[in-house]
């Protein structure tokens, strides 16, 4: 088992908020995420995925590196999911000592006392169709993951999308966190 003593100044220690993987493409994101990171980082890294217990199963990839950090606020919605990104992961990265906090559902952590990294894979909430297709109620969840998706691309160091079309759409109502916005 690998300890945090193991690791030095040049190797990382990446808490993932994956809080907010539940279904299919956010899973799969996650998945392929450390699959990727750890074929990649020549060893050199230790993740700790804060995510709920049922779907660790379909995102672990079987390292050591990968630790799960499961939740003790639980938190899929309302009030338990606020209380986990704004309180719970800002002392996990604290705790842990996080060295940068990987945000791939598109939400920073407000409190965050390490720098983020914001990932965009979400483009309903940037689709005018999408929006006009669903009821007021889901229509007003969608816009708040618009507006807190922008307002955490502002505070984090910096921002991913998964395809151009994405960067396209986005980047453009970024202002100047525009200069940090990449596309992997």
């Amino acid at each position: 088992m690998i300890s945090r003593d193991d690791y030095s100044a040049d190797r990382m220690n990446i808490l993932i908020n994956a809080t907010s993987a539940r279904l299919g493409g956010g899973i799969t994101v996650i998945r392929n995420l450390l699959t990727g990171f750890l074929a990649t980082d020549d060893g050199q890294h230790r993740y700790n995925v804060v995510a709920h217990a049922e779907i660790w199963p379909r995102i672990d990839p079987g390292d050591g590196r990968v630790w799960f950090v499961p939740s003790p606020l639980g938190g899929h919605g309302g009030i338990g999911r606020v209380l986990m990104e704004h309180v719970e992961l800002p002392l996990r990265a604290g705790f842990q000592r996080a060295d940068v906090v990987l945000c791939p559902g598109g939400m920073a952590v407000p409190a965050s006392p390490v720098p983020q990294v914001v990932m965009f894979q979400n483009m309903a909430p940037f689709d005018r169709d999408v929006l006009r297709r669903y009821a007021p109620a889901y229509r007003k969840r969608l816009l708040a993951l618009r507006y807190g998706g922008l307002l955490s691309a502002r505070l984090a160091k910096r921002t991913v999308f998964i395809s151009d079309f994405a960067r396209g759409v986005i980047e453009p109502l970024l202002g100047a966190a525009r200069t940090r916005a990449r596309r992997i």
